[in-house]
């Protein structure tokens, strides 16, 4: 029998050693640029500290402005105009209370000017008997009588269950008996 002398065939598939290839794109590192525009508030805003006044350095608030020339000592307001004052109470826009009326008058000193105050000339904010009503607007003080109850139709000062004499003056007693005139058979 002959002998083959041919060298084997292999017919297994080829292996590729090369290194892979990354076909990926590269990942950007760098930090985002904010492209959008800036915001305007309206208000000006503080790019460094205050200038020193010379006056001292206590800063009640922390807002970077002494006391002595902070327009709010009391109330942080760095990055607003320290001088704008648009109704020229002479207390700056940024503690302003109310801002569209004069701070200093407060008749009733309860450190809420009128303009402002629900109640100009009581300087008490209660609700004696709890109704949800402050006593300065309360047309019963003494008992609870909330929202509709607060009727006067005689407008004499009291309302629902306070009024003793729905339909007359109660504050007009001529015999001095309790009962109002406009409800008394014999005033």
């Amino acid at each position: 029998s002959p002998v083959d002398t041919a060298p084997p065939v292999d017919t297994a598939p080829p292996v590729d050693t090369a290194p892979p290839v990354d076909t990926a794109p590269p990942v950007d590192t760098a930090p985002p640029v904010d492209t959008a525009p800036p915001v305007d508030t309206g208000r000006l805003i503080d790019t460094g500290p205050p200038v020193d006044t010379g006056c001292g350095s206590l800063d009640t608030d922390g807002d970077g402005y002494p006391d002595c020339s902070d327009t709010c000592p009391f109330l942080w307001n760095d990055g607003l105009d320290q001088t704008a004052d648009t109704d020229g109470d002479g207390v700056a826009n940024a503690c302003d209370q109310c801002l569209w009326a004069d701070d200093n008058i407060d008749p009733d000193g309860d450190g809420i000017p009128s303009f402002c105050d629900v109640c100009p000339d009581d300087p008490n904010v209660d609700d004696t008997d709890g109704d949800g009503i402050l006593d300065c607007l309360d047309s019963c003080v003494d008992i609870w009588n909330p929202g509709g109850a607060q009727a006067d139709p005689d407008g004499d000062g009291y309302g629902g269950p306070c009024d003793i004499c729905p339909f007359g003056d109660d504050d007009i007693d001529g015999d001095g008996d309790g009962t109002p005139d406009a409800c008394d058979p014999t005033p």
